[in-house]
């Protein structure tokens, strides 16, 4: 379903279960092309990236099957050497994960088209810099080719992608590797279990991240949940002036929690879940996104209705500083901004409904909160971007008592 159907206008309440996390769960996938064995993931996300990086593993000859409801098994006994389907790589921008994992576990990487959302350019410099720390070279024929062996790796930038590369190639490299200044975010944290599981040994320091790599099997765990699909629905409920209740995980919000206290916003934390109660005027607002434990860079988009329809806020983004493409369709909403990159104020907005279609993941459904909040009907069109990752979207909202469809 290409479109959603929002009729604004009224606020929402009740309950809502996070998922397993987008971003936990695409690492987890494609560390299984390092191991010999059957892995369980528990808390999967029925997500359209989910299912790409499934048929990318599958080109490997590793074989899935959703055995329970949120249940995923996968036997990479059976990987092989293989170069995956262009078209799921170019829409996937985990798809870079397959350099550090086919390195290290064939010897080479055939570099391709990673797609993902396209609101900035993604540079892969850091990624061959890991490569080139584990003996890695790039070819004239697009190939990282080389011996894998023990690395040494000085990121001089967080990166995300580019330590979780530099993790799968210390996994599997015949000896001790350090990487220094690497990405600490829940999801890679999760990741670092995940391998310890499947037999590799991870110390985390202060410094960084001191690897001793080993033959790795199979291993079972549960998928952390999805803390930016969680503060989504916290925002849903405090921009529509509802109270909406999250079940979550709720230790790694805490700059997202502060930024939403400065405003007066009124959350209740409490063991597991978080409610957020809308319907008083919040001051002013702020955020600033970076590497965690600062502001997450994937609330960025959704925090922007909640500046509107209150006293409006500046927002500053040195993650990825270009992403505010999103701002000029919430515009259509009647949202008012004035800027420019990496820095952008948000005025107080009188919203109305809106024909759009969904910039990207995150700025579709900033896009589906700001229709939310606005009176009348409204429709966002290419949902399927936003369904990359929220698993039920339109039916979570609809039990928060939206009035919401697809089309």
């Amino acid at each position: 379903m290409e479109t959603v159907i929002v009729r604004g206008g009224k606020p929402l309440y009740g309950t809502v279960t996070a998922d397993g996390s987008k971003n936990a769960v695409l690492p987890l996938l494609f560390a299984t092309l390092l191991t010999d064995g059957v892995s369980v993931f528990r808390g999967v996300p029925k997500i359209g990236d989910v299912e790409v990086s499934l048929r990318i593993l599958s080109a490997f000859g590793a074989e899935s099957e959703w055995i329970a409801p949120g249940v995923l098994r996968i036997d990479a006994s059976n990987v092989r050497e293989a170069l995956p389907n262009a078209s799921d790589v170019s829409s996937l921008r985990a798809a870079t994960y397959l350099i550090g994992a086919t390195y290290a576990r064939f010897g080479r990487a055939k570099l391709m088209p990673y797609g993902g959302c396209a609101f900035c350019s993604r540079p892969i410099d850091l990624h061959l810099l890991a490569c080139r720390a584990f003996g890695g070279r790039l070819t004239d024929d697009g190939e990282i080719r080389g011996v894998l062996r023990p690395g040494y790796v000085n990121f001089p930038a967080v990166s995300v992608g580019a330590t979780v590369n530099a993790l799968f190639m210390a996994a599997l490299s015949p000896g001790e590797s350090f990487i220094r200044r690497p990405a600490r975010e829940p999801h890679v944290m999760s990741l670092v279990r995940y391998l310890r599981l499947a037999g590799a040994t991870v110390s985390v320091t202060s410094e960084g991240m001191l690897v001793r790599g080993e033959k790795l099997h199979g291993a079972e765990m549960t998928v952390i949940p999805d803390m930016i699909e969680a503060g989504t629905y916290l925002l849903a409920g405090l921009t529509t002036g509802g109270k909406v209740t999250v079940k979550t995980d709720v230790s790694h919000f805490s700059a997202f929690f502060t930024t939403l206290f400065r405003m007066g916003a009124d959350l209740r934390i409490g063991e597991g879940e978080v409610t957020a109660v809308g319907g008083k005027p919040l001051s002013f607002g702020s955020l600033k996104t970076a590497p965690y434990p600062g502001f997450p860079t994937d609330l960025h988009p959704p925090t922007v209705p909640l500046f509107a329809v209150n006293a409006g806020g500046d927002v500053s983004e040195t993650v990825f500083p270009s992403r505010f493409g999103y701002l000029s369709a919430l515009s259509e909403f009647g949202v008012r901004y004035a800027g420019e990159e990496p820095s952008f104020r948000i005025y107080p907005s009188k919203l109305h409904p809106a024909e759009v279609t969904a910039p990207d993941l995150r700025g579709g459904v900033a896009a589906v909160l700001t229709a939310l909040a606005a009176e009348g009907e409204s429709r966002i069109h290419g949902a399927t971007l936003i369904h990359r990752g929220y698993a039920g979207l339109t039916s979570k909202l609809r039990s928060l008592g939206a009035d919401v469809t697809e089309e």
